[in-house]
């Protein structure tokens, strides 16, 4: 079974559904990005954001004294 599902998938959408009244909402927007890996020896890995992020400057573009 693990070998089936061992890989990597790109997230094309994501939404929570209220079991009760069948109301879905995408917490990512209605283009998230993201991906989820699984591994032979049964790790994952999953992230997703929303696709209108913005990137954040690394420590070392915004703080003189980092290098």
């Amino acid at each position: 079974m693990e070998d089936r599902i061992c890989g990597v998938w790109k997230l094309v959408s994501q939404y929570y559904e209220d079991v009760e009244t069948g109301e879905r909402v995408a917490p990512f927007g209605d283009r998230p990005r993201g991906y989820q890996i699984a591994t032979k020896d049964g790790r994952w890995m999953a992230l997703a954001t929303a696709a209108a992020r913005r990137r954040r400057p690394m420590p070392s573009e915004s703080l003189p004294f980092v290098r």
